[in-house]
């Protein structure tokens, strides 16, 4: 029966085969997870807690009397007024240095465009052999 403050849910049986798997090893002992309940919410747990942080950035234009509007998404900003990592109004925020040393200040973080992100994903790919 479940509690007040619990819920049931369904996995797809081949990832209920593999968590199973996983719970005989000596990685989950050393854990000390010893059933499904308990790996269920450490991961959840984990993975909830390493998701990238949002941030709000307004940042007000004061020649041409405007503000930006944008959602920093782990280091990549966004614009809430096109909805794209990819506009004009990303690039304003990217290259603007009062901007950039807040962000490093606050957060400890460097502002990078989301395409720039892609490419060093697809470089570091690219670098990788595989011997079968």
């Amino acid at each position: 029966m479940v509690s007040d403050n619990q819920a049931n849910i369904t996995l797809p049986l081949g990832i209920v085969q593999r968590l199973d798997d996983f719970l005989e090893t000596d990685e989950a002992s050393a854990l000390g997870l010893t059933s499904r309940p308990q790996a269920v919410v450490m991961l959840l747990r984990d993975f909830l807690q390493n998701l990238p942080k949002k941030r709000k950035i307004v940042a007000k234009n004061k020649k041409k009397n405007t503000l930006l509007d944008i959602t920093v998404i782990g280091n990549i900003p966004k614009c809430n007024e096109c909805n794209s990592f990819e506009c004009k109004h990303v690039e304003q925020v990217i290259k603007s240095p009062q901007i950039a040393k807040q962000m490093k200040k606050d957060y400890n973080i460097e502002l990078v465009k989301q395409s720039d992100t892609a490419k060093k994903q697809k470089e570091s790919i690219e670098e990788i052999e595989i011997e079968i």
